[in-house]
């Protein structure tokens, strides 16, 4: 999640607002590691369920529409390219990291359910020099 989230950041997660509302293309989420279990993941939610997604040499795609991603550093776009488009499955999620040259993300494990998510990161506290709202 570079650079929104630094390695070692501690951020607070709000495990209300998703009682509310479904999570949303842009939120960082916390969920439950499909991959190793016990560990929480944050990434950024990319696609919901009933949206078809397409990465062209690190660009993102949504129902054939460009994805404004203001918060991705150029050089950690990287190049990766879907070869063909995915249906995100209703009920499940699509998760990147904003350092996409070396996360481990949805690119690797597939879309994720929905009730695996835990809560929404909004805010990095710690260390005192990261502290601020993640966008």
């Amino acid at each position: 999640m570079i650079p929104a989230i630094q390695l070692n950041d501690r951020v607070l997660c709000d495990r209300i607002t998703f009682r509310f509302r479904a999570p949303r293309v842009g939120d960082v989420v916390v969920f439950e590691n499909p991959m190793r279990g016990g560990i929480p993941l944050v990434k950024r939610v990319l696609a919901v369920g009933g949206q078809t997604l397409e990465i062209n040499k690190g660009y993102v795609f949504l129902d054939g529409d460009m994805l404004e991603e203001p918060y991705i550093v150029p050089e950690r776009r990287g190049i990766y390219t879907l070869e063909v488009p995915i249906l995100i499955p209703e009920e499940e999620l699509w998760m990147m990291g904003d350092n996409r040259i070396e996360s481990g993300d949805s690119r690797y494990f597939g879309s994720i359910p929905v009730d695996s998510v835990l809560g929404r990161a909004f805010f990095t506290y710690w260390p005192p020099m990261h502290l601020g709202a993640l966008r």
